[in-house]
């Protein structure tokens, strides 16, 4: 016999005399029917309800704060789910009763029970709700007996709705089987929102600050302590985790009474499933595990995350919390290939067609061992690499690292971005050829992205660590993103519009003083003022050594434009115009942002991470010849600088247009030019 709340095995419970146990792991009261061994919420034997709109049928289950019931409404000819409080309203406030009607009602997705009404009668309310033909998670799973890509099926689907929820500032802290009905096509719907709470708007906080909360068994450690400011959307992520534990398990990973199972979600790391099930593959394991971290940080930052992955598995791509591929996987991907070789070659067996593939691959794709450290070693690592055709990340060619595990990568430049839970950073990396030396430094300056080591065959890439905000955010100005509308700008028409994630600019370009801080043994022309005589080379190594980025065309022209709002340099709307000259007309080189932005145009030349294909622009239409294709790095943009004078050889525009644009050899220094950095937020 289990809990019908949250699943718990009650096997050997003593049944007091009135048919009544305490569920040890969640403290509910069920009734305990001896006739068929099976087990129902207790209830107060009672009439249901009266009312002249509503014929209610019968119970049908009970909340955290209300008993529910299923009935018919007369006037719209429809089922519902009518919700009652349990207690009377001197025992129990309205407003935390309702407190889920106002998460609720604001969601509309297909897997969230959609409430319709509420209906307030002198001291009764009642909510009004959608009512799904179905069962109980937990029963579902009894009944059906679903295979294991079910399960992740249906899990992948809550992720997704979950963080709907969230992305609507919705938290629902009571995730579990009782909390989830299975329709007939088998498609989960998430009630009972009753002890959510709102990032968005004001909702009357549930409980004693520094208590826990919610059902024992699926609680996070962050619930347990009673620390509600640590309570947000991976708190919900956890209990995805248990739910998925349980599913695949058919057992909670912490039991006992509430001391003993509070004292094991703090301290003890849950049971690995594989040593209940050996069954299970590791991938789908290390899913499982990664959503039950006891930090926060080290669990998927979003439930869209986790449900990434479970997609993965279920579709045998590289699970993000595995990082290669299992026997599962291997399996699929054999499938795959032996559909294709029959196809192909009118039958050839499996094992030769997969052969034949897979040096021909090796032969026309060489790869090389490679092995990269990064800190903290439980971050998500995705190395993209660089398009030779336009430059760009190709995230459809995305490889996922582990740290310190050798992993065979195709020869090429690589984006290398590395995420731990709301922190996020991006760096460059070079995987070389057979027979290709690294590069050493430019002008003293070592250029971490492009070395490496070779030992015994395998490629070592210099580690990676993700330093927090808070070590790097001193003097960056905050941009919030968002869609920006076409501008017309420096030769650039932007035909569509486009999109800006968040993200913190230095408030001044980078000084002298601070790059020969990094980096002493560089050669600087003057000690004082922006740097300049900075390749991009230079620039990126810089960024990385303090933990930032450096920013694209994007970047630059959400701070310079405050969003798309104003024109160069802060003036009105966009539109064409004399661009006024610093030295005359008093302008003041800063942005409306709060604090802000200075000296994008009085200051250097600033390099811009983007390369040549933004725009077809003659200058981009000339930096794609030659050496771009065989160097997807060797271009970026340059932007900003005093409005004054022009490039005589015309690669920079001339005083007309509101900053200077072209495209520069990433390699060469040039004495006018610097860079600011970025850090993009997730």
């Amino acid at each position: 016999m289990h809990c019908v709340d949250c699943g718990a095995d009650l096997t050997g419970m003593t049944v007091g005399s009135d048919g009544k146990v305490e569920c040890p792991s969640c403290g509910k009261t069920v009734f305990f029917q001896e006739d068929d061994g099976t087990a129902t919420f207790h209830w107060t034997p009672g009439l249901l309800p009266d009312s002249e709109r509503f014929e209610f049928i019968e119970r049908i289950g009970e909340g955290s704060f209300g008993i529910v019931f299923k009935a018919y409404d007369k006037e719209l000819k429809r089922f519902v789910a009518i919700k009652s409080p349990k207690h009377s309203n001197a025992e129990v406030k309205i407003d935390l009763f309702l407190r889920e009607a106002r998460a609720a009602s604001r969601l509309r997705h297909p897997n969230i029970v959609t409430v319709f009404d509420v209906l307030e009668s002198g001291e009764s309310v009642r909510i009004v709700s959608e009512f799904v033909e179905g069962f109980p998670l937990r029963d579902w799973m009894s009944q059906t007996r679903p295979d294991r890509d079910e399960v992740c099926r249906v899990c992948e689907e809550i992720c997704q709705a979950i963080h709907y929820a969230h992305d609507q500032g919705v938290v629902h802290r009571d995730l579990k089987p009782a909390n989830i009905v299975m329709d007939e096509k088998g498609a989960p719907h998430i009630l009972d929102f009753g002890l959510s709470y709102s990032r968005n708007f004001p909702m009357e906080s549930i409980g004693t600050p520094g208590l826990p909360i919610g059902t024992p068994a699926f609680m996070a450690p962050e619930q347990v302590r009673g620390d509600s400011k640590s309570i947000d959307r991976w708190t919900d992520v956890y209990a995805i985790g248990i739910i998925l534990y349980q599913c695949l398990t058919n057992r909670l990973p912490f039991q006992g009474r509430s001391s003993q199972l509070f004292q094991q979600i703090l301290e003890q790391p849950p049971p690995k499933l594989r040593s209940i099930d050996p069954s299970i593959p590791a991938s789908l394991e290390a899913i499982c595990l990664k959503a039950l971290a006891k930090d926060p940080d080290s669990r998927y930052s979003t439930a869209s995350e986790m449900g990434d992955d479970l997609r993965r598995f279920l579709s045998g791509e590289i699970v993000g919390a595995y990082g290669k591929i299992d026997a599962r996987s291997m399996k699929q991907i054999g499938r795959r290939h032996f559909a294709k070789g029959m196809a192909a070659t009118l039958g050839l067996g499996f094992l030769g067609s997969s052969a034949y593939l897979w040096r021909r691959n090796a032969q026309d794709n060489p790869r090389t061992k490679c092995v990269l450290h990064f800190e903290p070693a439980t971050a998500t690592v995705v190395m993209s690499p660089i398009s030779t055709v336009d430059g760009y990340p190709d995230e459809k060619q995305n490889v996922i690292l582990r740290s310190g595990k050798a992993q065979s990568l195709s020869p090429g430049y690589y984006r290398l971005t590395i995420t731990q839970g709301k922190d996020f950073f991006s760096v460059y990396r070079t995987v070389p050829g057979q027979e290709s030396d690294p590069l050493g430094a430019t002008s003293g300056v070592p250029l971490t992205h492009r070395s490496w080591k070779r030992t015994k065959g395998i490629v070592e890439l210099p580690p990676v660590r993700l330093r927090p905000l808070n070590e790097v955010q001193a003097n960056m100005v905050f941009h919030a993103g968002g869609t920006m509308r076409p501008v017309r700008a420096m030769q650039l028409l932007a035909e569509k519009t486009f999109d800006v994630k968040p993200f913190l600019i230095d408030q001044d370009e980078v000084s002298m003083e601070a790059f020969t801080k990094v980096f002493p043994n560089f050669v600087a022309q003057d000690a004082t003022g922006p740097a300049v005589g900075i390749a991009f080379e230079h620039a990126i190594a810089y960024a990385e050594k303090v933990g930032k980025q450096v920013p694209t065309i994007w970047h630059w022209l959400w701070a310079t434009t405050n969003g798309g709002t104003t024109k160069f340099p802060w003036g009105d709307t966009v539109v064409e115009q004399a661009w006024p000259d610093a030295t005359t007309e008093g302008w003041s080189d800063e942005s409306r942002s709060q604090p802000p932005v200075k000296q994008l145009y009085s200051g250097a030349y600033e390099w811009a991470d983007t390369p040549p294909d933004l725009m077809p622009l003659p200058h981009a239409k000339k930096a794609m010849e030659g050496p771009y294709q065989m160097e997807p790095m060797r271009n970026r943009a340059i932007v900003g600088g005093p409005p004054i004078t022009s490039d005589k050889k015309g690669i920079l525009s001339d005083r007309s247009e509101p900053m200077r644009f072209g495209y520069y050899d990433t390699t060469r220094v040039f004495p006018q030019v610097g860079f600011r950095c970025v850090r993009e937020l997730t």
